[in-house]
């Protein structure tokens, strides 16, 4: 179950109380507080407890659940189809796979970037180059407890270390806490927010793995001994600097903020909230830049109309569209986590994990499902292209930093984990068309820990390759890997 977030008792919200301010938290609309009050840990490896394989036909299951639903909520079942299959800038003109189901598709062999001993890796983040991919992950160090720390390294189109790995910064642990950085690529630099207890810093970080002097950024970070001091969030690169989007304080509360810096951290405006101040939270902000502003996706927790997988517009001359619009209009909170978010030259697509249905008061889901959609988003409306169920399965994995969604050429790659009963996670590759059918399937290897992370190629030596990061674990051994992986193909 998703976890039990901050929520005061039900007084005035802003809604009513005029004189909240913006950064003050509305408590839940009715109805809401039976779903927080039965959540555990939100995002973390559960226990090993027993539960049913992934369901035999798990695919036919998800399509008789989900499958092709676009332009059903519209009301307009003689509407003109959107045009899915413009070619992307590097497309190269091709537009999908020649056939309807590939047959050759495999992981290259992996290359280890570093090696430990004890402790345990966490958040690995591949962020594209145009000479290779920067490496990031988070590091538990046996002699250092209550500490966190963030390394780097650096590959080239190749996979052949070129930098690192190196130690950036260390940072304090919370219990409640999982993420404490994000990372993006812009200009000639990379951008690294962290999250030091109460406080977001910003740093530089050059291709050689230098770190910048620290720059203060962002909102202050829920830190309580009663509710979670998560914060999740996310940095995106733009030709302006870069968009931090992330979960912080408010009158002792959490909300979802934005916040854009230059190329250096200097602020750009001011932080913006992103809740609607209409009785609901707002938790797992990402964004996607299109060339002229972003689409910030988040999820708001309560089953009113406008509950579920949102998103607001930010111009990259920071207005923000208001309020929050649904990417699937008929779809209700379902219990959404672990949302990515990616622009493919033409439109968005995203990608969450949540409940097949919400369960009575007390009681766990039955099963829970991964959720592809397509949509466009302005600065006035979002219209919903395609959305289709992925997978069915009876749990889910946990590891929700490693889903996430890339736009290659003119398709997208989805990755996330899945769960295994008894066992460590599977992690699965789906290549997917633009309405969401599958094209190929990858399972290479299981996950011990939630350490995955990947990006498409910048590199033109690379241009059409992901790269994949990763933490894997032999006993008390853990070793950081890359591999390429490149499209899947046709032939015999």
């Amino acid at each position: 179950m998703p976890a039990t977030r901050q929520t005061a008792p039900l007084i005035l919200g802003c809604a009513v109380w005029m004189s909240c301010s913006e950064n003050a938290m509305p408590p839940l609309h009715d109805g809401a507080a039976e779903d927080l009050a039965a959540m555990d840990a939100r995002g973390e490896p559960t226990s090993e407890r027993p539960t049913a394989e992934v369901a035999p036909g798990a695919d036919t299951l998800a399509a008789d659940l989900g499958g092709d639903r676009a332009l059903r909520d519209q009301g307009a079942a003689d509407a003109p189809a959107a045009p899915l299959d413009a070619p992307r800038p590097d497309a190269g003109g091709a537009c999908a796979l020649p056939c309807a189901t590939a047959s050759r598709w495999a992981l290259g062999a992996p290359a280890e970037v570093g090696a430990f001993t004890g402790g345990g890796v966490s958040l690995v983040r591949a962020v594209a180059t145009p000479s290779g991919w920067g490496l990031f992950w988070q590091r538990d160090e046996p002699s250092a407890p209550r500490r966190v720390r963030v390394f780097f390294a650096a590959v080239d189109a190749r996979g052949a270390v070129t930098a690192g790995p190196v130690q950036l910064v260390e940072l304090p642990r919370l219990d409640s806490r999982t993420q404490y950085y994000s990372a993006a690529w812009s200009g000639d630099r990379f951008g690294l927010l962290v999250h030091d207890n109460t406080a977001v810093a910003f740093y530089t970080v050059t291709p050689s793995g230098a770190l910048g002097p620290r720059v203060s950024a962002g909102p202050r970070l829920m830190v309580s001994t009663v509710y979670s001091s998560e914060a999740r969030g996310q940095l995106t690169g733009w030709p302006g600097g870069f968009l931090g989007v992330l979960e912080g304080d408010c009158a002792g509360h959490s909300c979802a903020y934005a916040f854009r810096l230059g190329p250096t951290g200097a602020p750009m405006g001011s932080v913006q909230n992103l809740v609607d101040m209409d009785f609901t939270h707002q938790f797992w902000p990402v964004a996607a830049f299109d060339g002229a502003g972003f689409a910030i996706l988040s999820v708001k927790d309560v089953t009113i109309p406008r509950g579920g997988v949102t998103t607001r517009y930010l111009s990259s001359t920071g207005a923000l569209s208001s309020p929050n619009v649904k990417v699937v209009p008929m779809k209700e909170y379902l219990w959404d986590e672990n949302p990515d978010l990616a622009w493919s030259g033409t439109h968005f697509g995203a990608l969450w994990t949540e409940v097949t249905a919400r369960p009575p008061s007390g009681r766990p889901p039955v099963s829970w499902q991964v959720h592809f959609a397509t949509f466009r988003r302005g600065a006035s409306a979002s219209t919903l292209l395609r959305d289709r169920v992925l997978e069915v399965t009876t749990e889910r994995a946990g590891h929700g930093f490693s889903t996430q969604l890339h736009a290659v050429g003119c398709d997208w790659l989805a990755q996330y984990a899945r769960w295994r009963p008894g066992a460590e996670p599977q992690v699965v590759f789906q290549w997917l068309d633009d309405a969401g059918a599958v094209r190929a399937t990858l399972t290479p290897f299981t996950q011990g820990a939630d350490a995955l992370g990947s990006s498409p190629a910048l590199a033109p030596a690379a241009r059409g390759s992901v790269g994949v990061a990763r933490g894997a674990r032999d006993g008390d051994r853990w070793r950081l890997l890359f591999h390429l992986l490149e499209p899947p193909s046709c032939g015999p």
